[in-house]
Order: structure tokens, then sequence, then C-alpha cells
């Protein structure tokens, strides 16, 4: 692979993400939001492993955009739901560990290794992870009310699914 094909690979996922992010945010919004997210999370893990399989720049190409595509929708849904962080603080620690092994080559270690754990982690989302605060089993009737007054005190649409476009035009305009 040449340098100029491995900036490329750079590229492709964020246009791939640029591309992606409205649609599965709508998607997100109107619909599951929890089943969006860890679908997406579990696509990516698989993405990931089979990225550790390429030797070709194409094969590559293509594993990044569609890399792009799923990781589009996490950031977020992740700040909907609030558990945003946990990866980037573990992330670190264990691509260092990996960075030891030298049965295979690093780089498919990483990839396998971290889409084998996303892929997993993606499953436990799909069944445990509420998707609002009605279905949340943790809280009972009356906290699933004092939450939800809550948020409408605070306009903040807990269980909105409407997009509102003068909302999107302000944070377009805001410097």
């Amino acid at each position: 692979m040449s340098n100029n094909q491995y900036g490329w690979l750079a590229s492709i996922f964020y246009f791939a993400y640029l591309v992606a992010e409205y649609p599965w945010n709508i998607l997100a919004q109107k619909t599951r939001l929890a089943k969006v997210v860890s679908g997406n999370v579990v696509a990516w893990g698989a993405m990931l492993m089979i990225t550790a399989a390429c030797s070709s720049f194409t094969g590559m190409a293509i594993c990044r955009f569609l890399l792009g595509i799923f990781e589009a929708p996490i950031t977020p849904c992740f700040m909907l739901i609030v558990c945003n962080g946990l990866g980037a603080v573990l992330g670190g620690v264990l691509t260092y560990g990996m960075g030891q092994i030298d049965t295979i080559a690093v780089w498919r270690a990483i990839y396998l290794i971290l889409g084998g754990i996303t892929v997993c982690w993606g499953i436990i989302m799909f069944l445990f992870l509420p998707d609002d605060i009605i279905s949340a089993k943790r809280f009972s009737l009356e906290d699933k009310a004092l939450i939800i007054s809550r948020g409408r005190l605070g306009r903040i649409g807990i269980i909105n699914h409407q997009i509102k476009w003068y909302q999107i035009r302000e944070a377009l305009v805001d410097p």
C-alpha cells in the first residue's frame, strides 16, 4: 500500500461517517434508540474483525467505508444515553497490551480482539439497554414519572420523536 492510499483510508472513513450520521440519527430518534446503537455496535465490531482479513487497498477501503457508516450514530446516541467515555479509558490499555503480541501482525490482533469484544458488547447492549425511560426496568413507575416530569420542565424532549427544524436552523447559524 502506498502512502497516498494509506492517507485515503482515513478520509474514506470520515466521508462515510459524514454521509451516514444524519440518517442514522433520524432513525435513532424516530425508532428504538437502543436497538439502533446496539445493532451498529455489533456491525462495527464484525467489520473490525473482517478488516483483519484484508490484504489489498480495495478491501481496506471498503472496510473503512463501512466502519464509518456503522460508527456514525455512536457518539450522538451515546450522548443521548450518557454512557460515553469508558471505551476511551480502556482502549489505550488494551491496545498497549496487544502491542506485545508476536504471533500475528499486531494490527490484525488489535482488529480481531477489539472487534470481538465490540460484537459481544453490542449483543449485551441489544439485550439489556432500554430504548427510553418508559422501557427501563430499573426504575419504578414513580421514578419514571418524576424523570419524565423533570424532562418536560427542562424541555429536553425525553419521549419526543419530532425533529424541530428551528433548532437545526439555530445550530447552523450559531457562530
